[in-house]
Order: structure tokens, then sequence, then C-alpha cells
């Protein structure tokens, strides 16, 4: 058996999925909302028996594996890793040079050590005691957070890491892989990356170290420096803080702020569900991460021009994912988070149970621009409001907020309405709704076999399944996994279906599955009741059949009759007649 085989048969994919979705039994399967996409109606399908799962809204498809790397921005080997140890199943050695990536395990081991290198200056060393006592006396840290975020000091040297990392072994190309040195400007040797700065592991939910941040502690610029583009660190799919806050974050939404003293400064004081953008703008994959754990959130950014229009920002692209904004506005005094959480966690939590829903955020902003007295003021504020609320899918949230801006700028809101209707947006995607609704959406050979598919056994099929060849199913992929159905029930005794679909191959065990994982829900599992489905099923799929070959008759017929072939002609119009006749039994 091999270490995959033995996670499978140790683990169960519903326990592994259900960490992230919540599951309700749907037949044979269990279903929920996507986590890789935004959708209301849940079309995320798992099959416990075959160990699979499917979105008929996305398409997003695979095994326990594929779901661990998806959700968490894995590859193959982390995904392994990690269902290997909650299986308790040993994983072989592997070399780094099996990793086709380049290598990333030794960035992972660099960035370890450095961390603990740094970690170990701030704390123990005397070097870092200027800038531990900064921490804790002006930004008022405690030392148990200090530890528990593993912050770390970098020297204001050109190469105490680097001597001390080749003193360790490691090769100083790798080193600059890995983004801790630098080359100088003139490129002939190289140097620390990070020098008189507080440092800030940047550390992924797996508790591997990705890369660092760090803060100067003298008047060099910039003032934040981050690690660059790696093979492990990718700034716009990291947040800070997620590995920590993730589980309450599904638990009670997520609070976003802009830098990692606002992420650790609000943590300190009570703030379990906190994630930072590093300083950076907040993106649309940053967003699509944590609306895996959530829809709810709030966004917490800095007082100033700059941190409103980001707010702004963040607020239209919560719209094109569907997700539930509110801002958490700072009061007079406090320019972020991390100022107002050294007053203690009362205004820290005050200002965050009175968060603003997010539309009235923009009202209030678009608001303090302009004039809503005037005319022209009016137009602008609805212009503008308008230009929000039109991205938004959402037709209650729009007919809410027409009735407000309606009272405001006593403008009716049916006129609020007919402008956002007509106001010049790009068009949303249109989603197909990806609730099943199997004898009309899709083909009736699809729905006989995702019939099929819901038993545990074909015992109960198999007379009644004679009634239909393969040449029924015009579907070149449907014919050939029926053809191997009827060969299969002819010649075995177990007639399992889990061990039918299991001995296919390539493209018919991908039709397999994606059938078995059909919402058949509505479908009552009691025996009389399939037995009287499936006759009438397979009545359709051969009703449809047999007006295709009186279809290609018809054409034959009129073939012979120009070639004056009376003998086809009469051959192929008593099989016409003979179709025909059981076609209206």
């Amino acid at each position: 058996m091999t270490e995959i085989e033995d996670i499978k048969q140790k683990l169960d994919i519903v326990d592994i999925v259900g960490q992230y979705v919540s599951l309700k039994k749907s037949g044979k399967n269990y279903k929920g909302l996507c986590p890789f996409h935004g959708e209301k109606t849940p079309s995320f399908m798992v099959n416990q028996e075959l160990q699979i799962f499917k979105c008929f809204g996305c398409n997003e498809a695979g095994d326990m594996f594929s779901f661990v790397e998806k959700m968490e921005g894995y590859d193959f080997r982390q995904a392994l890793e990690t269902l290997a140890e909650r299986a308790g199943v040993k994983l072989k050695e592997f070399s780094r040079n099996e990793n086709v990536e380049g290598n990333k395990s030794i960035l992972f081991e660099i960035n370890e050590v450095t961390k603990k290198f740094y970690h170990y200056i701030l704390t123990k060393h005397q070097v870092g005691k200027s800038a531990l006592d900064y921490l804790l006396d002006k930004r008022k840290l405690t030392l148990k957070t200090i530890n528990d975020w593993e912050l770390g000091y970098a020297p204001n040297s050109w190469s105490s890491l680097l001597d001390f990392m080749l003193k360790k072994g490691y090769q100083e190309k790798d080193l600059l892989r890995a983004g801790v040195i630098m080359p100088d400007k003139f490129e002939r040797k190289s140097n620390d990356k990070f020098r008189g700065r507080i440092i800030f592991p940047l550390t992924g939910i797996d508790g591997k170290v990705l890369g660092f941040g760090g803060r100067t502690t003298t008047d060099r610029e910039p003032k934040y420096l981050n690690t660059q583009e790696t093979s492990i660190f990718h700034k716009e799919n990291f947040l800070f803080g997620l590995n920590k806050t993730r589980m309450e974050i599904k638990t009670v939404g997520a609070v976003i702020v802009e830098g990692y003293m606002d992420a650790i400064s609000a943590y300190q004081v009570d703030v379990s569900n906190i994630v930072a953008t590093c300083g950076t703008a907040l993106t649309m994959p940053h967003l699509k991460i944590i609306s895996r754990y959530t829809k709810d959130l709030t966004f917490c950014f800095d007082s100033d021009n700059a941190g409103v229009n980001a707010t702004l920002r963040a607020i239209d692209l919560c719209a094109q994912l569907d997700l539930n904004p509110k801002v958490a506005v700072l009061p007079e005094g406090s320019k972020d988070i991390d100022d107002l959480a050294k007053t203690g966690n009362d205004g820290v939590k005050n200002m965050l149970a009175n968060a603003l829903p997010a539309y009235d955020f923009v009202i209030r902003v678009i608001e303090s621009k302009n004039d809503g007295k005037t005319a022209i003021g009016k137009k602008k504020i609805m212009e503008e409001v308008c230009s929000f609320l039109s991205r938004s899918p959402n037709p209650a949230l729009k007919s809410h907020y027409a009735q407000i801006l309606g009272d405001k700028l006593t403008v009716s809101p049916d006129s609020i309405l007919e402008y956002m209707q007509n106001h010049d947006q790009e068009k949303m995607k249109t989603q197909i709704d990806a609730s099943i609704s199997l004898n009309t959406v899709k083909s009736p050979q699809d729905y006989l076999l995702a019939l099929l598919f819901t038993q545990d056994k074909l015992d109960k099929s198999k007379e009644i399944l004679q009634n239909l060849t393969a040449e029924d199913l015009p579907q070149s992929q449907n014919s050939s996994v029926y053809s191997k159905l009827l060969n299969y029930i002819e010649k075995q005794s177990d007639l399992s279906v889990k061990s039918f679909i299991e001995g296919l191959t390539e493209q018919d065990l991908v039709k397999a599955r994606d059938l078995s994982l059909w919402d058949m829900s509505d479908f009552n599992k009691n025996e009389e009741d399939y037995i009287k489905e499936l006759t009438e099923t397979i009545k359709r799929v051969k009703k449809e059949s047999n007006k295709r070959k009186m279809s290609n008759l018809t054409y034959q017929i009129r073939d012979a009759e120009k070639r004056d072939d009376a003998e086809t002609v009469r051959k192929l119009t008593k099989e016409f007649k003979e179709i025909s006749e059981a076609t209206t039994l």
C-alpha cells in the first residue's frame, strides 16, 4: 500500500472538507456552499463512498489532497505532509533535489533559522536591547506578545546574518534565493537585506516562514521593507496573522487592517480574528483567500485620506465576491488601530462593535465632499454612491440604499434604482444556478447514469437495464460508460456501484465520478420509487433514441427514393413503422 492509499484509508474526505465547509447529507452525497467561488445555492458535492468532491458551479473537483491544496494554497507535497500528520502516517524522507520547484525546502529551512537568529538577537542579546525597549515602552507590546509573534531584530550591520548562516553551512546562492541577503549595488558582494530593523516573520498557515517584514529603527528609508517575491513568498497572496486567527475568523468574521503592528497590537487586546495586508493594497487574491473562511469582513484602515481611499477600493472589490463588508471608524485622535489599542481593550472593542455597514460609510464619505443642499451636490452624491451600489449583485441591498439615499436627497427611490440600472458598468458574469434540475438542465442519458449511481448495488436494476443498449445513448462518453456497465452486470456477481466506478479508466472514470456527485436529494430512495423512476427514465432515453433513428431513416428513405431503389425504400419504411409503433406504446 502506498503512503497516499494509507492516508486515504485512514481519513474521510467528509471530515476534511467539513473543517472548511458546512456539509449536509443529500441523498448518497453531502452538499454545501462552494468555498472556491461565491454562491447562494449549494452546488458543492462530496461523495463519501468514492472520497471525491466536485462543485457544479465552478467545476473545481478532486480528492482530499487536491481539496487541501486548493483551500490552503499548498503544493502537493505540503498537502501530503499535512494529511499524513493528521492520519498518523509517517512519510519517507524526501531529497531536496526531488523538489521540482527549485528546492523550496531549503528556503523554508533558511527562513526558520533566520527567524530564530533575529528573535534571539532581540530578546537575548545586548545588540537588540534598544529595539526591545522600543517595542516594550513605546509600542506597548508585552514580552508575551513579542514571543508569541516571534518578533526579532536585525542588527544595524552589513553582514551579521550572512556570516552566521555561512558558518552554519548554508550556501550564499540559497540565501539570495530566500531573500534574506541581497547583492550590493555593484553586485560584487552580498549584504544582509534587513539592517537596523524590527523583524516580523511572515508565517504561512502551515507554520512555515515564507519571508520577513522589517520596520526601521533608524531614519533609513523605506520605513517598512518586505522580502521580495520568491518561489515561496507572494505578497498578493499573503495575509499576515492568518496562521493564528483563521479558526476564529471562521466563527466571527475577519477584521482587516493595514500593517503588522496594527494586527499585533489589536491581537494583544483580544481581537483574535484579525489579519493584515502587510502594508500593501488589498487585492482580489487577498479577498478570495479570506472568503474561504468567512464572508463577513470589517475594514479598519488608517484614518488619513489614503486609508479612506483604500477602504473605498476594498468595498468595491467586495461587491465582486458578494461579501458582507463593514467599516470600523477610528475615533478622533487615533490614526490607526495600533494607536487606539494603546488605550486598552475597551476602545478597540467598542469601535469594532459599532462598525458601519460598508455603504453607510460610502455615503458618509461622499456626503462629506459634496453639498447635499444644492442641485449639483445632490447630482454628484447620487452619481458617486450609485457607482458603488450598481456593482453589487444584491437587489435587496440596492433597494435598501435607494430608500436611504432618496430620503437624504429628497429623490424617489425608484428614480435612484432606475439610475443604477442604467449606470454604465461592467456586466457581472451570469452565474448558472448550480442546483441541478436534472430532468431539464441535463440530458436523460446523464440522469439515467446518475440515478443508477445513487444505489449501492445494481442487482435491482439488472433486469430493467436489458431494455436499453449502449447505442441508445448518443453521447460517446455515456455510451462508453453504459456499455461497460452492461458488461459488468453480465459478468460480475457482486454488483457494487463503487467497484464498477473504480474499475473504469481515463475519461470514463471522470464521467462516472461527475455523475455520482450529482445532487439527487429530491429522489426518494424507496425501492419501489427507484424502480419506477428507473423504468420511466429508460423509456425517455429509448424514446429519444427512437426519434433519432426515425430521423435518420427519413433521410435514408429520401435518398433511396432519389435513386429509385424500391426494395431499400420498402425495407426502410417497414423499419421506420416498427420503431414508430414502439415509440407510441
